[in-house]
């Protein structure tokens, strides 16, 4: 048994029985006087809620619990939507809360304590239960500071539009795809505040045959059938809090690691992706064959990489957008994938094949990508692996003190601040 075993049977004894005596403490893991001082003086630096005697340990606070723990996260959580739920309000000035709920992914509780929160800061009020309208002061910038996946006079459109689609579709041309109108966009500064380096799982999902699709439907019933299928995808991302950058048509981007980081992202969206196709094969395809005749298949393409996150802005509208090539790989890939099928770079598939069975694709030659790029199709999730066991805190690897770490990566980022570049190993 290694000292880090032991150290974490210690602070679950204490945790259950609330005092250990030294004595039991050598006697149940054998260990002399020089063991036990080491061992206490990890669990002094470590756990403040421990104190000692000359008899042994006591702990003198509750342990977290998976009810505790996840009513903290909750709290984060609340916490730091307030300033960005008011950021789309200032932008906005009214909101539906079926739109909030779409946009951030939230339940009818959270839903509840952000409203309550903004109607006591008097910056807000209730717009006949079905949504918030802003009363508050609007900063100079506000209504360029913050792209949430929605078009502008959101909550105007819900009013006609069926009320769990999340956004409003660009219009469509005879092949089915957006029109866009390119114009000269401001270039996004590195180093502004609005601009920052993240690591990125980027997902593109899109449907299969799209151009023959609209060329056999109505415009409407093109438009109704994309609205369903881009719902049934929103609910699925939203279950593993991940970020819709845009709609653009029949496709979706979609950012794991941004505006909220996981340990687990890559293994997310593969689980996304997965839990895309799963959807729309067994209950939207169900509905879709019984009212319109017809079957959707997507295909969908995950990359990994850094990139950067900030403004694109153009005349009429600002957006939160990643940059740089990982970007077009994740759009490159999808392109290889066939119909109801996930495809992911070498990438992500070194990230998640302890929880995936991979199929390898060979290596494949993506259109503007200087190197060909090894991909592989995610055949299944490997049987008794789940997002939930791997997020477990008792499965994780047992950590203690990193001061000293963490002072260095902090010196190391003051150091590049001033202009001076630093490059860590982790």
């Amino acid at each position: 048994m290694t000292f880090q075993d032991v150290l974490k049977q210690t602070v679950r004894w204490l945790q259950r029985d609330k005092r250990v005596s030294y004595r039991a403490l050598k006697r149940h893991f054998t260990i002399d006087a020089l063991y036990l001082d080491d061992l206490k003086e990890a669990i002094r630096y470590a756990y403040p809620q421990v104190e000692e005697d000359h008899q042994g340990l006591t702990w003198i606070a509750e342990p977290e619990t998976p009810d505790t723990a996840i009513k903290q996260k909750k709290r984060t959580r609340f916490q730091t939507l307030i300033p960005v739920v008011m950021l789309l309000l200032q932008r906005e000035k009214r909101v539906t809360y079926t739109a909030l709920k779409t946009i951030f992914g939230i339940d009818d509780t959270l839903l509840e304590l952000l409203r309550d929160e903004l109607l006591f800061r008097k910056v807000v009020r209730d717009e006949q239960e079905e949504g918030l309208v802003w009363t508050g002061e609007t900063p100079p910038g506000a209504n360029a500071s913050f792209d949430f996946g929605v078009p502008p006079a959101a909550s105007e459109a819900s009013h006609v539009a069926s009320p769990d689609a999340p956004v409003i579709d660009p219009p469509l041309t005879e092949t089915g795809r957006p029109s866009v109108a390119i114009t000269p966009s401001p270039v996004t500064d590195v180093n502004s505040p609005e601009a920052e380096r993240r690591h990125l799982t980027v997902m593109f999902c899109d449907i299969a045959e799209s151009t023959q699709l609209a060329g056999q439907l109505d415009p409407e019933d093109l438009r109704e059938i994309m609205r369903a299928y881009q719902a049934t995808a929103a609910s699925v991302i939203q279950h593993y809090e991940s970020y819709i950058a845009q709609y653009l048509g029949d496709g979706l981007l979609v950012y794991f690691g941004w505006p909220q980081a996981h340990e687990d992202d890559a293994q997310r969206a593969v689980y996304t992706g997965q839990g895309i196709i799963d959807a729309i094969t067994t209950t939207l395809n169900t509905r879709l064959e019984a009212e319109k005749g017809i079957r959707l298949a997507v295909r969908i393409g995950i990359h990994t990489g850094s990139v950067v996150v900030g403004e694109m802005c153009n005349p009429d509208r600002c957006e939160q957008l990643a940059t740089g090539e990982n970007v077009n790989i994740a759009a490159r890939i999808q392109g290889i994938a066939a119909p109801n099928s996930v495809v992911i770079s070498e990438t992500t598939a070194h990230l998640v094949k302890d929880a995936f069975v991979l199929e390898d694709l060979g290596s494949h030659v993506l259109k503007g990508v200087a190197r060909p790029m090894q991909v592989s199709r995610v055949q299944g999730a490997i049987e008794g692996y789940a997002i939930e066991k791997h997020d477990a805190s008792d499965e994780a690897p047992f950590l203690v003190g990193r001061d000293e770490e963490l002072g260095l990566l902090m010196r190391r980022w003051e150091q590049s601040k001033a202009g001076a570049g630093q490059v860590v190993l982790i």
